[in-house]
């Protein structure tokens, strides 16, 4: 029998020979086992070959014609036998021959892996017509797990002349993982093929021109979702063969080669083009609220550094495939926070958000939460919002709009992310305590500008009681695009407020020093300030007499409590014989939203010769204050109204004598201060400063 071996020799696949092999068999059936290579002529051209006479020349056998297409995503570089001979060698998917004449019949057909004739991946029989073209496709999968098996699939090709202009286009279905297809053009307005199953191919004649290909998963109408689409020229006069093969879904099959459509003429074509390496996109951003800047690694490489909290990346192109993350202090290495491994698949962008805090206290952990993102296209009457929760001591919350008759995000707890798509506007965003409602009380609210075609993440970070934590990162909804942002605004520096009332009934007017500087100036008896914003801290606050700094009635520390507003009032008597010392009276104020229809009335006693008193109206039906002691204050709210207000000394029953009585108004929505100042008895003390209620607004809500 021949050796395939000694007759082996390589064809250049898509050079454009048609060659001619005798595949039948070529020994000289001597003793002497002379082989024949089937691609040299055996015909000394120096030599004339004649006829003897009476004998009938042997006719010219029937030929056919064979190309070989390698359509097998996961098979490795093939050689082609036929009957025993080699005819093709280490032919690379994608590859697809010229034609090879040869005689028509049966012939034996062998695949093996290339280079190595002992691996047959398929052996058969093969049966040839005369005049007739074929395509032998390698396709299917090899291995135990194939979805589709490793086989020759056999197309008779139209090599026939087309039309006038026109081109001709057969499909072959190729791709093991993808189901039947349709195949259409100018954006499934033409429709090319329809229904291609795997293993199947059809022919069509269509204008020769460029055409824009659109592979879908096979509908009735054929309007499926468009897998994959590819440009084609087709030049009139023409014959091609379209594959359609690869992995539609690479990432879950046993090799890398992606859907493509490798288009070939009678002339054959070369390997499918390499794999464009496969990219993901990933961008990380820096929200614990207690954790340094970090510098981030990826696969050993620092990708960012000095990354501070609330920052957040632009995206970066990684390979798709695992990654080696760390997170490390700014500048310090070996001081890492994080080190662990991140999947990235290609085509896909993430956020690596590193959230929880740092240290053995910590009410949730230091992680990187990975988050998939949606930065699809949008038109421009759409905007895309993606809401994370990364504020470590806040519950599950909702997140609405319209003072909550928009639910953007409903029960996002801590380490979730959510996206939801809008109109563009500009929105007022309320962050609400978690309930079945989504009406539970507003803990913040931000004004957010949305554009059409954007895509926006929405980061809730920071702490809602930051005095209770480890670091004074406030709570904050920090917006970012996908081009990122940067670090979080540094926190506004806490802030109370102050107002200071003189109700000294014999000192004389004041000026009032903060921290060295004059802050109120020549203020009289019975003057109640407007409110001045301070730093939350101590301060030194000073009384001098009015132009003359170096009288100092008092001088102490006052401390002020951020978002908190107080009265520091002047009280009490200056001399030796006061009834009550020169003090000032330090008073948290209650200026919190009243109802429409309600008013908050304080009042503070600061008589300094008037003993504990109760406080009425409506004749002593309505009892406001019961037993207020000199210095004591006290709140109520009753309904707006006006009032006459009735000051008695205390008893039991409220009924003792009416001392002063007063005319007061009361609007709805406001908070108010009485002062009760000056002297019962004006002529037996120091100054004339007769009893008065003195009523201050403290704070309107209308």
């Amino acid at each position: 029998m021949t050796d395939r071996l000694t007759t082996r020799r390589k064809l250049l696949v898509g050079m454009g020979a048609t060659s001619t092999i005798a595949l039948a068999g070529c020994s000289s059936g001597g003793d002497d086992d002379e082989t024949t290579d089937p691609g040299m002529e055996t015909t000394d051209p120096g030599m004339m070959t004649t006829t003897e006479p009476g004998m009938t020349p042997t006719p010219e056998p029937a030929q056919s014609r064979v190309r070989v297409a390698h359509m097998s995503p996961n098979a490795p570089n093939v050689d082609v036998y036929v009957d025993g001979n080699a005819v093709l060698e280490d032919v690379a998917f994608g590859a697809v021959s010229g034609y090879l004449s040869v005689s028509a019949g049966g012939h034996d057909v062998e695949i093996t892996a290339a280079g190595d004739p002992d691996t047959s991946v398929f052996s058969g029989a093969v049966t040839l017509a005369a005049d007739t073209d074929y395509t032998i496709a390698a396709i299917g999968e090899i291995g135990d797990m194939a979805d589709q098996p490793f086989e020759p699939l056999i197309v008779e090709d139209d090599n026939s002349g087309p039309g006038d202009g026109t081109a001709r286009l057969q499909a072959v279905h190729a791709s093991p993982d993808a189901p039947a297809v349709d195949i259409t053009a100018a954006d499934g307005d033409v429709v090319l093929f329809d229904g291609v199953g795997y293993g199947q191919s059809g022919a069509i004649e269509v204008d020769a021109g460029t055409y824009t290909v659109q592979i879908r998963g096979d509908t009735d109408s054929n309007d499926g979702d468009v897998v994959a689409e590819f440009e084609v020229t087709l030049e009139a006069g023409m014959v091609y063969t379209a594959f359609a093969a690869g992995y539609l879904s690479p990432d879950d099959e046993p090799g890398e080669e992606p859907f493509n459509l490798l288009v070939a003429t009678a002339d054959g074509r070369g390997p499918a083009p390499d794999p464009e390496p496969q990219e993901g996109r990933l961008r990380v951003g820096h929200m614990s609220p207690n954790a340094p800047n970090v510098d981030v690694y990826v696969d050993g490489n620092a990708v960012l550094e000095d990354v501070p909290f609330g920052a957040v990346s632009g995206y970066l192109s990684v390979p798709a495939g695992d990654h080696d993350v760390a997170i490390t202090a700014a500048g310090d290495p070996d001081t890492e926070v994080f080190a662990g491994t991140v999947t990235i698949a290609g085509d896909t962008d993430y956020t690596v958000a590193a959230i929880g805090e740092l240290g053995d206290q910590a009410d949730q952990p230091f992680e990187p939460l990975i988050v998939e993102d949606d930065n699809s296209d949008l038109d421009d009457e759409t905007a895309r919002l993606q809401a994370f929760h990364v504020s470590p001591d806040a519950p599950a919350v909702d997140i609405t709009a319209a003072g909550g008759d928009v639910v953007l995000f409903d029960g996002v707890e801590y380490g979730q992310s959510r996206a939801v798509e809008v109109g563009p506007g500009t929105y007022t965003v309320e962050i609400r305590g978690d309930t079945s409602g989504n009406d539970g009380d507003v803990v913040a609210s931000y004004e957010v500008t949305l554009e059409g075609g954007m895509v926006y993440s929405a980061f809730a970070a920071g702490y809602l009681t930051p005095d209770d934590e480890p670091a004074n990162e406030p709570f904050n909804l920090l917006l970012s695009t996908v081009d990122g942002r940067g670090a979080a605004p540094e926190p506004a520096p806490a802030e109370g407020r102050v107002r200071v009332a003189h109700m000294s009934p014999n000192a004389p007017n004041v000026d009032v020093y903060l921290d060295g500087s004059a802050v109120l100036e020549d203020v009289p008896f019975g003057a109640v300030s407007g409110y001045l914003t301070v730093s939350a801290s101590e301060h030194d606050v000073e009384i001098t007499a009015a132009g003359d700094p170096d009288t100092s009635v008092f001088a102490g520390p006052v401390t002020v409590a951020p978002d908190t507003d107080y009265t520091i009032a002047a009280t009490g008597e200056i001399g030796d014989q006061a009834d009550q010392p020169f003090e000032p009276l330090v008073l948290e104020d209650d200026n919190s939203e009243v109802g429409s229809n309600q008013s908050r009335l304080r009042v503070v006693h600061a008589s300094p010769d008037a003993p504990a008193v109760d406080v009425t109206a409506g004749g002593g039906d309505v009892v406001l204050f019961d037993g207020v002691p000199y210095g004591g204050s006290g709140y109520v709210e009753v309904e707006a109204n006006d009032y006459t207000v009735q000051i008695r000394g205390d008893t039991d029953s409220n009924d003792g004598s009416v001392v002063a009585d007063y005319d007061v108004s009361l609007n709805g929505g406001t908070v108010y201060t009485a002062f009760a100042a000056g002297y019962l008895t004006p002529d037996d003390e120091p100054a004339d400063e007769s009893f008065d209620l003195i009523v201050a607004q403290d704070a309107s809500h209308n």
